[in-house]
């Protein structure tokens, strides 16, 4: 059985901020969270959005839209639209991406359920038009535009993986 499953949408992709890979980035979490050997149960991780209405840089692969989108609004707090990398050996209730009922109750309040992933680890990246959201203009997060190139350092092995897969379906020639 897997340790964690991720959830999140097509268009989100959760992105290690310090690390290169998700085992690594499990591995500094647990650390994170100072609870040396107990596995945690859900680890939240802050929504930015990149929004498709942004300029996009024409110079990378048209099949890779984390290359070529990399503006983005400022983080939004945790509760609002949460992704998550649940445990699912403790959670029995997912509901929007986030773990509402455990299994387990911890043994004690040190140990924790959920750790809030400090966006300098890792974030949830969210490619989509500007659209209604919750309690946000578009005019508001199109003036919180900030540049953000931190997938550009998995450019190369995500084009190496990606290509040969799209050239295989005959989507690329």
């Amino acid at each position: 059985m897997c340790r964690y499953i991720i959830v999140i949408d097509t268009d989100e992709v959760i992105v290690p901020r310090t690390t290169s890979n998700y085992s690594s980035l499990m591995k500094q979490l647990d650390v994170q969270r100072n609870v040396p050997g107990v596995a945690g149960f859900t680890y939240v991780f802050l929504n930015i959005y990149f929004l498709l209405d942004f300029d996009q840089d024409a110079s990378k692969p048209y099949y890779l839209r984390t290359m070529r989108f990399r503006h983005r609004v400022r983080p939004k707090s945790y509760g609002y639209a949460p992704k998550s990398i649940v445990n699912p050996r403790q959670c029995s209730v997912l509901f929007n991406h986030y773990c509402t009922q455990y299994l387990v109750r911890p043994a004690s309040r040190k140990l924790r359920r959920t750790y809030h992933v400090p966006f300098a680890t890792a974030s949830s990246h969210h490619y989509r038009k500007c659209a209604r959201f919750y309690a946000y203009t578009c005019d508001q997060l199109f003036a919180e535009k900030t540049s953000d190139d931190v997938m550009l350092r998995v450019e190369q092995r995500l084009n190496a993986r990606v290509e040969p897969i799209l050239r295989r379906l005959a989507v690329l020639r």
